[in-house]
């Protein structure tokens, strides 16, 4: 008996391939080097939903065209064979390759659950579903498996700020607050609070002394405004670069991007927030709110901190990133 139809495969298999291209792909794109977390659970769910739905496409390419109450046994060891490889040879690269990723079992053992749900619920499925929605689902598997890696690397940031908040050697805590410290208190990851923006940037500006909380003049100039929409409205950012920082090989490319909010003295610190960005090779870049730290001052009276100009003001709560420390 002929398992797979190749003439009948082949027109519908680009799609599942297709997926399975972009879930490796996108798993592969490089993160910032952080340290590893051990278990997020919307990031296990979002491995369970993509291959639960890559599973239902190879289903629906392996079936025949008498329709899914011919869907034999065989067709659903051949698509858990092909996903489960696919699982595994995403966390065994993520593990070895050096990308800044983790291979997770855990991970692993989510996406084994998502195609077992799959190959159960399938014969339910009516064929013209996935044949009318099959490209819906490829984009939705890219912007899912996109999601997650956004939020991952928003997590991974905050744990990494708090661990150095916590190190004596790093910490701009006071020795009694050190001493009873736990982690820094941030508002919930929202992903619509990571946006991009459009730069237009500002050619050959000269450096000026920006005001700081004590006599301390840093030089700073200008090197773009940020332009983008957030909750229906257009907002415009000044971004700096500092020049102590153009002579460190390791901070040659940091940006500067100081910001206040209608969260200043209420949830967040009163003297606004920071976020770090690097020089983009194009004229955009992403903002990610939730990466948003506090001055050092903040924590610790005898740090000197840049004022936060009024000009970078916006008129909106950013429930993103780090709140005031209490």
């Amino acid at each position: 008996m002929k398992i797979i139809s190749s003439d009948l495969f082949w027109k519908r298999g680009w799609i599942p391939v297709g997926a399975s291209i972009v879930i490796i792909w996108v798993s592969l794109i490089p993160l910032p080097a952080l340290p590893e977390i051990k278990f997020i659970p919307a990031d296990k769910l979002g491995h369970l939903l993509a291959f639960f739905i890559l599973s239902l496409l190879y289903l629906w390419a392996f079936d025949n065209q008498k329709g899914i109450d011919k869907l034999n046994y065989h067709k659903g060891k051949v698509t858990f064979l092909i996903t489960m490889i696919i699982g595994a040879m995403i966390e065994f690269l993520q593990h070895y390759l050096p990308i800044n990723r983790y291979g997770d079992w855990f991970d692993f053992f989510f996406d084994i659950g998502g195609i077992i749900i799959a190959i159960i619920i399938y014969p339910m499925l009516k064929q013209k579903f996935l044949k009318r929605y099959g490209l819906v689902l490829i984009l939705f598997i890219a912007v899912q498996v996109n999601g997650q890696n956004a939020y991952n690397d928003a997590i991974a940031y905050q744990k990494h700020l708090s661990g150095e908040y916590a190190d004596s050697a790093t910490s701009p805590l006071k020795e009694e607050d050190l001493a009873k410290f736990k982690t820094l208190d941030f508002f919930p990851v929202d992903a619509t609070f990571r946006i991009e923006a459009i730069l237009i940037k500002e050619e050959n500006k000269e450096f000026f002394q920006m005001q700081t909380t004590t006599d301390r003049k840093p030089e700073y100039r200008v090197w773009a405004t940020a332009i983008f929409n957030l909750q229906g409205n257009e907002y415009r950012l000044t971004i700096y670069q500092n020049k102590k920082s153009l002579e460190d090989p390791e901070y040659y490319d940091y940006l500067f991007l100081p910001f206040l909010d209608l969260t200043n003295g209420e949830s967040s610190y009163g003297g606004g927030r920071y976020i770090d960005l690097k020089i983009p090779e194009e004229n955009k870049v992403i903002i990610d709110f939730n990466k948003a730290y506090n001055p050092y001052c903040a924590y610790n009276h005898r740090y000197s901190c840049p004022i936060v100009p009024k000009e970078n003001f916006l008129d909106l709560e950013v429930l993103a990133g780090v709140k005031k420390y209490k």
